[in-house]
């Protein structure tokens, strides 16, 4: 019996250790979470920034054709 007791500060020792692995893998995984997300935003918005470069561009390369031809 008296072991068991010995035990028991052990165990909460134990176990407070798996509860900050859970806590400190659950907030590496939000921001792991996070920075995907914010990479994705920044992804469509260059999209965005070079397809409206291409657009101005060939609207650019239209309107140099038209002011060339007689």
């Amino acid at each position: 019996m008296p072991a068991l007791i010995r035990s028991i500060p052990l165990l909460f020792l134990l176990v407070g250790c798996g509860a900050e692995t859970i806590g400190t893998a659950a907030v590496g995984a939000k921001t792991q979470a996070d920075a995907a997300r914010q990479a994705e935003e920044t992804k469509a918005q260059v999209l965005n920034q070079l397809d409206a470069a291409a657009q101005l561009e060939k609207l650019r390369l239209e309107q140099a054709g038209a002011a060339g031809q007689p």
